[in-house]
């Protein structure tokens, strides 16, 4: 069950170093007092017992699930917890209830990175979530905004996920062309299927991940030599290229196909139309996207 220090303890897991607990004094948005604020959150002393009823609603809603991914999000940012970290955390709540559902599994659903690209789109929802009823506020069309915004981010984000499996599958087709012969338990073949969920890595990390099965039935990780092996005859293949060197010498490999659909999906996903031409809705040094190479530029 949902308690408040298990919501502590994934904003403790993102913020190591903060000191864990809520919040203890007041936290504004904009400006610099409280009066000059756009947003004053709640007064640290309401703040655990707000959090129970937003863990209470976590455990007992029957909302549709997309429905409670918005909502509890949209509260954890109103109540502002922590004096830090309110946004990872609250990100994270989306891909927990997520996660929990069922409805995402072994993976994460890119809607935070929508919602990071349309800020502007963004903070107009949740301005208008935080109604205020002494000024004409309703309890119903506020939660209404802020969840069809939700939604929309949410369908766009399924849309770009949806076509990047298919992409990726393909990029993974043309690999198993690529090295026909290859033995089908060998460390080249466990690679691939590695490489098309983990596209940059390392030998260390190869290591850790893929496994053999011995003569006696066991399960052994494969040796430096064996792993560095198979990345070189990848290389060869065209398949990974080495793009780094980390100190000791550990070098990075990359499948550069995947990296370019992760970036080329990462473009689309901050564009209202969902393509790699439109301007992204964010200037560029906002974003730490780098720019895309020449061969993926639009024609």
């Amino acid at each position: 069950m949902l308690i408040n220090r298990n919501v502590d303890a994934l904003h403790s897991t993102l913020l190591p170093h903060e000191r864990p607990g809520f919040r203890r004094g007041l936290v504004w948005i904009g400006g610099s007092s409280p009066v000059r604020a756009a947003y004053v959150a709640p007064l640290p002393e309401h703040v655990p017992a707000l959090m129970e009823d937003l863990v209470a609603y976590l455990e007992t809603s029957t909302d549709p699930v997309l429905v409670k991914a918005a909502l509890s999000h949209a509260q954890l940012e109103t109540i502002h917890p922590w004096s830090d970290g309110n946004g990872r955390s609250g990100r994270a709540l989306i891909q927990a209830v997520l996660g929990r559902s069922g409805i995402v599994r072994g993976g994460v659903l890119p809607i935070s990175v929508v919602l990071g690209h349309r800020d502007s789109g963004y903070v107009r929802a949740l301005n208008a979530y935080r109604y205020d009823p002494r000024e004409g506020g309703n309890a119903v069309a506020a939660r209404e905004s802020f969840v069809r915004f939700f939604l929309g981010a949410t369908r766009d984000a399924v849309t770009v996920a949806s076509d990047l499996l298919d992409q990726v599958g393909a990029v993974a087709a043309s690999w198993a062309e690529r090295t026909k012969g290859v033995r089908a338990h060998s460390a080249q073949r466990r690679l691939l299927a590695l490489l098309a969920d983990r596209p940059v890595l390392t030998v260390t990390y190869a290591r850790k991940h893929i496994r053999y099965v011995d003569r006696r039935g066991e399960e052994r990780p494969y040796s430096r030599v064996a792993i560095g092996n198979a990345l070189a005859e990848l290389e060869r293949r065209g398949i990974v290229r080495r793009v780094a060197v980390r100190d000791r010498g550990s070098v990075v490999f990359a499948a550069q196909e995947i990296v370019d659909l992760l970036l080329l999906s990462e473009r689309r996903l901050g564009s209202d139309l969902l393509d790699t031409v439109a301007a992204p809705l964010r200037p560029a040094a906002r974003r730490r996207t780098p720019p895309l190479p020449d061969h993926l530029r639009p024609q």
